[in-house]
């Protein structure tokens, strides 16, 4: 399954020109909230954006989006995908935006079903 493409909503902390440009140089394709109107809003809007167009979403936020995705799940509510850039205790181990285009190429490439599931993209480097 090479050049399969992913589709994903950013996260405002992940929302960036270089990340969105690489990403369209592998043939995926991610959504700015920028380019919507929605930047700055609360997490959970984003979230429901992401669910409402059944896309994943992608956040560097971990602790709130772990919150956001055990709420959907234990409300009886579904997603379609929470796709988790972890940070590093050692910052220079930080995932770089070629890293995560990457991993996310590995992601698409793995073809697991990423409905209700909450993925740590750092696994896919």
């Amino acid at each position: 399954s090479q050049g399969r493409s992913m589709t994903c909503y950013l996260d405002d902390d992940v929302d960036q020109d270089r990340l969105i440009r690489l990403a369209t140089a592998h043939s995926h394709r991610l959504i700015s909230p920028r380019s919507l109107g929605l930047s700055g809003q609360h997490d959970a809007r984003h979230f429901l954006y992401a669910i409402s167009q059944h896309i994943p979403l992608m956040t560097r936020n971990a602790s709130d989006f772990e919150s956001l995705h055990e709420f959907a799940l234990g409300a009886g509510g579904h997603h379609f995908g929470l796709i988790v850039v972890y940070e590093e205790a050692d910052r220079r181990k930080n995932m770089r935006a070629n890293e995560i285009i990457q991993a996310l190429s590995n992601l698409e490439s793995a073809n697991i079903p990423l409905a209700g599931q909450l993925i740590a993209l750092n696994h896919y480097r």
